[in-house]
């Protein structure tokens, strides 16, 4: 009997997968879904830090930016680096469990401390390409009471994730977490 016909669908799901998509191409659909993960993992701890655990930090007023709020600053730097701590655990496990990246406390900190920098760089270049991306206009029509060919701010975000997500999955699946 055909053990794929009396799987549950979940598992026949998965072998499907295994069939169909090439080994990289799981690898980035869970590198996608981690990332997904981490932006609950990043709003979280960004509003435990500033509503909780700096709740009583006032808000300080600065003429020229005309109001800077270092609870929410604060909350914003931990919400970012704990969600990359998580997405490297994970992606760590699961998404490259399956290779030898090295034994030792050393390799894992030095697979941590890439990851960082390649999630750094990432970053970097989704701001670059979504701030160049918001003061472009490609072409510039209405349509049915829609500005078309401008990027609005969401979209430019998008644009932005769109081309740094694989670029950070090759840099991590080449570098980071390379075989020994």
């Amino acid at each position: 009997m055909d053990s794929v016909a009396t799987d549950p669908a979940p598992r026949g799901l998965r072998l499907l997968a295994h069939r169909i998509l090439p080994p990289t191409w799981r690898r980035f659909i869970k590198f996608g879904v981690v990332g997904g993960s981490g932006v609950f993992v990043n709003v979280g701890a960004a509003a435990l830090v500033e509503r909780v655990i700096l709740a009583d930090v006032a808000p300080v007023s600065a003429p020229v930016i005309g109001h800077f709020d270092p609870a929410a600053s604060i909350g914003m730097i931990v919400g970012i680096l704990v969600s990359i701590f998580t997405n490297f655990i994970i992606n760590d496990r699961w998404t490259w469990g399956d290779r030898d990246k090295g034994d030792g406390r050393g390799a894992w900190v030095r697979r941590c401390r890439d990851f960082y920098v390649t999630n750094g760089l990432a970053a970097g270049l989704q701001f670059a390409v979504s701030s160049i991306a918001r003061r472009v206009h490609l072409f510039s029509f209405t349509l049915f009471g829609f500005e078309v060919g401008t990027f609005e701010p969401e979209l430019a975000i998008l644009l932005g994730i769109a081309i740094a997500t694989p670029i950070n999955f090759l840099v991590n699946h080449y570098w980071t977490f390379r075989e020994r």
